[in-house]
């Protein structure tokens, strides 16, 4: 037994002796499971009398945990997940072992039973509003929320955007050096009149000069060797380097671009090397205009360099939409439509728009995070001349606060001006999932005109490192958004489990916690998005072990496990 599972087996037997004694003295694991159901009993029976003393966040807490360890601790919950966590706590009480179980498991454990007994301590004990009235009552709510307020902005003002003038000042500094270096004051002189295109052959690619300008490191040069030698080399922009290099908010920018050995060692992305379309929810189509590529190269640049025409099977693949007379919208995606020529982005677009039952066209972009300076005047108002009556939006993938600058904020207003909607995605991941990291990503964004900003978790197959628990997205969307404006809070989180099936979190009733596996996954019976509509099976999610990413958000980002006290309880 591992030292760390043995602590972790030993802080249970501190905080939990009672259930600890009747799991270990239960015969077989029919008694165990007797014995815990009575003990559930017992916690909640108190949830109810007119003496709960419990603050009302922990009551809350309290009923809904116990709600989850019942299902847990159930036969249904053991057959759907295919482990059984009582039976792996009993047999490591006894002093025994089992292959595979992990501290994470046990905290877990220790977590929802400290929850069930109403010590999860996410409620503060506050002087009751009824007991005040009057002018002594408002003073004390206007204290109350300041304290609240106060500390909201200390967490956002962490994460830096590239509006902040410090940031702009080395942004600046960096391109006016590589001008120099790549002698492109002689061909196009000041900046200011380069066009996009002039930018993008700025793109780099060779490893040796990216670790010198943007000062990579020795695990960052070796994942991108790696790549190189996958097949898909990274390149990055000008823009992208300037801002790798503008400080703390550039190491995380690295960590959310750049892959690991161990990414690209088990990535099994299978390419798609001609468009076609796909059907993805009821009157929506997706197409796709290239092939499939790897997160890293769609995440930091200019990475298909045979996106410059399109594709020749184009008209064949749109001929077959013409005959799917129940779609509605359609979605572009497939590498990035905007390196395209404008002729051949306004084709697109308007060959779209004239299918007569089509109402809304959807573009996929990471141009306004990374080359903002590619969304012309003439372009959004050709975007808008070529949808005619059809409505138009562009969903834009951003990864930090650190990508949206005053560029940014330009372009998009450019695209809002010419009648284009503008969405915002966002990966939810380790590496910008730091506390108050989203919260401050909506508001800058909200600042840019943005209609929404989605967050979508990885799924199973994404890279393990990357991976956040659907518990740290269900405490940002009612912790630290809570805190900013509603009109600054817009959007949803989603989940890619199996297949691409994308499900919203938002509504409790998506979901259901069925069991833990022995190294500490929470097991999510997910129910069909569409059960009102059709008969459909519901689908099995293995969530990552809440300490795992703990562990992993004080390793990179250097945060503190204690400030995420609450994570345990979201389900």
């Amino acid at each position: 037994m591992s030292l760390g599972l043995e602590k972790a087996l030993t802080d249970l037997k501190k905080e939990h002796p009672y259930f600890c004694e009747i799991i270990t003295r239960a015969r077989d694991m029919g008694a165990a499971r007797k014995a815990a159901a009575e003990y559930i009993t017992r916690l909640e029976a108190p949830l109810h009398s007119a003496g709960n003393y419990l603050p009302g966040v922990d009551a809350a807490i309290a009923r809904e945990t116990i709600n989850v360890l019942s299902d847990v601790f159930s036969e249904r919950g053991e057959a759907i997940s295919g482990a059984s966590a009582l039976m792996v706590i009993k047999r490591l009480l006894a002093g025994g072992d089992y292959n595979g179980a992990s501290p994470a498991l046990v905290q877990d454990m220790r977590h929802l039973l400290r929850g069930a007994q109403g010590a999860a301590g996410a409620g503060k004990e506050e002087r009751p509003s009824y007991i005040e009235s009057g002018s002594k009552a408002s003073r004390s709510r206007e204290a109350y929320l300041s304290r609240v307020a106060e500390n909201a902005m200390k967490g956002i003002e962490r994460h830096k955007d590239a509006m902040d003038a410090g940031i702009r000042d080395k942004v600046g500094e960096f391109m006016q050096k590589l001008r120099q270096d790549k002698k492109q004051d002689e061909k196009q002189g000041v900046e200011d009149s380069w066009t996009w295109k002039d930018r993008l052959e700025l793109a780099m690619d060779d490893i040796e000069e990216l670790s010198r300008v943007a000062g990579l490191g020795h695990e960052e040069q070796v994942g991108l060797k790696e790549a190189r030698n996958a097949g898909f080399p990274v390149t990055i922009l000008p823009r992208q380097a300037a801002l790798m290099v503008s400080g703390k908010g550039g190491d995380r920018l690295k960590l959310c671009c750049l892959p690991t050995k161990s990414e690209i060692e088990s990535y099994s992305g299978k390419n798609e090397n001609t468009p076609g379309i796909k059907r993805t929810g009821p009157g929506v189509m997706t197409l796709r205009l290239f092939r499939r590529i790897p997160f890293w190269q769609e995440r930091c640049g200019p990475y298909i360099r045979e996106q410059k025409s399109l594709p020749a099977r184009l008209d064949k693949v749109l001929r077959k939409l013409e005959s799917k007379r129940n779609v509605f919208e359609v979605r572009i995606k497939g590498g990035e439509p905007f390196l395209l020529d404008d002729p051949d982005i306004l084709s697109l677009v308007s060959k779209l728009a004239g299918i007569g039952w089509v109402e809304r066209i959807a573009l996929n972009t990471r141009l306004l995070a990374t080359l903002p300076s590619r969304f012309t005047p003439a372009l959004c108002s050709g975007l808008a001349r070529a949808a005619g009556s059809k409505r138009l939006s562009i969903s834009a993938r951003f990864l930090c606060t650190l990508e949206v600058g005053k560029d940014t904020m330009e372009a998009a207003s450019r695209l809002k001006l010419a009648g284009i909607s503008l969405n915002a995605e966002v990966p939810f991941e380790s590496t910008n999932t730091s506390r108050f990291a989203p919260a401050a990503l909506r508001r800058v964004l909200a600042r840019c005109g943005f209609s929404s900003c989605n967050f979508k978790l990885p799924g199973l197959d994404s890279s393990k490192w990357r991976r956040v628990p659907v518990a740290r997205a269900l405490m940002e969307n009612e912790e630290e958004a809570r805190l900013i404006p509603k009109n600054e809070r817009l959007g949803f989180v989603s989940l890619v489990t199996s297949e691409g099936d994308r499900r919203t979190l938002n509504r409790r009733r998506n979901r259901q916690v069925v069991g833990l596996l022995p190294n500490g996954s929470r097991v999510y019976e997910m129910l069909p998005r569409d059960r009102e509509l059709a008969a459909a099976r519901t689908k099995r999610y293995f969530d990552l072990p809440i300490l795992d990413y703990l562990t992993r958000l004080s390793q990179i980002v250097g945060e503190d496990p204690k400030d995420y006290r609450t994570i345990w309880y979201y389900f």
